[in-house]
């Protein structure tokens, strides 16, 4: 399922459990896939409180709480951390790592709500996630009776979807060459070390913030999503560093020079659509009207998403209906 497919799925259990059932979404991806992102971005969406547990790093003791005698009986004193009251979600991460008698304890607050004396509050939703079998990431078999009582989702880490989160989250030289490249935004690997990812591409967004000696950094970059991947950012890097000024494209829109090839297009594009602004939305639409109708409806489309203001100009309006966009 593509990533905002997912997050209408997660946004329907959401629903579905305020509403007094009882949903709980099981999410299996590659490593890196925004497994763990999207599921923030909802809590986030909602105003709901997020308890992010990895499961394979606790113990049963850890949600049962440990046992003591009281009355001549024994009772279990549950965590502290554990959710007492208000919304959120409670997000059981690397389920299929966790040991066996985990996945059992974990399964309690599944179809009971509960683990020992605990009982998880009504506004609190569950959610599991966890890496396939096949990415050698330490999974096991999850019982049957578990997942019997759940809701498969395969996350499908799509460009598209991924694009919308990351527009404004990533540096644009990363987006722009993603657009480009996009069959490398996810390649699951069970030998390399390194590979590319959501996860991965945003640690590059983030060592491009940095002041790094050029072959430190293309190091780090192949360190973090391979070296092909990381070769091609490099090369692609070198040509966005020659792009058309951007201040030139809006001061004289109808003369500046075209970027060559699509690398360059891609990257140009990228930096005009977060550039512009209510005051040079005319002359970008001008320029763009030189080039393809599908890089200037890329353009346009991220400049209204990073501006809505621009969104009812004259330009954006006229461009839109005229590409149909």
């Amino acid at each position: 399922m593509k990533l905002q497919h997912v997050s209408s799925a997660i946004d329907a259990v959401i629903s579905a459990n305020e509403k007094g059932k009882h949903l709980v979404l099981f999410l299996h991806g590659s490593p890196g896939s925004g497994k763990s992102a999207i599921v923030a971005d909802a809590a986030k969406r909602h105003g709901l409180a997020l308890l992010d547990l990895r499961l394979s790093i606790k113990e049963p003791v850890d949600l049962t709480g440990m046992p003591k005698v009281e009355n001549g009986e024994t009772v279990f004193c549950p965590p502290g951390w554990l959710p007492k009251g208000g919304r959120g979600i409670l997000f059981l991460d690397e389920y299929a790592q966790a040991m066996l008698a985990m996945q059992n304890v974990g399964g309690q607050l599944i179809y009971d709500r509960a683990a020992g004396n605990y009982r998880l509050p009504p506004g609190w939703v569950v959610i599991l996630a966890s890496n396939n079998q096949q990415d050698r990431a330490g999974t096991t078999q999850t019982p049957q009776q578990i997942n019997n009582r759940v809701i498969h989702i395969d996350v499908d880490p799509d460009f598209d979807g991924w694009r919308d989160w990351a527009i404004d989250q990533i540096d644009s030289r990363v987006l722009a060459f993603l657009d480009y490249r996009q069959e490398l935004l996810s390649q699951p690997s069970k030998d390399a070390r390194a590979f590319p990812s959501l996860r991965t591409w945003q640690f590059v967004s983030d060592l491009l913030d940095e002041d790094l000696p050029p072959v430190i950094f293309g190091e780090m970059i192949a360190g973090t999503v391979g070296k092909g991947p990381a070769a091609e950012l490099l090369g692609f890097l070198d040509v966005y560093a020659g792009l058309v000024p951007w201040r030139q494209v809006f001061s004289d829109p109808e003369t500046a020079p075209l970027p060559e090839g699509a690398a360059s297009t891609y990257a140009l594009m990228s930096v005009l659509a977060r550039r512009v602004s209510l005051t040079t939305v005319d002359a970008l639409v001008t320029y763009l009207g030189r080039i393809s109708r599908e890089m200037g409806n890329l353009c346009v489309t991220d400049a209204g998403r990073l501006h809505p203001a621009i969104k009812d100009t004259a330009a954006y309006t006229q461009w839109a209906i005229k590409n149909h966009i």
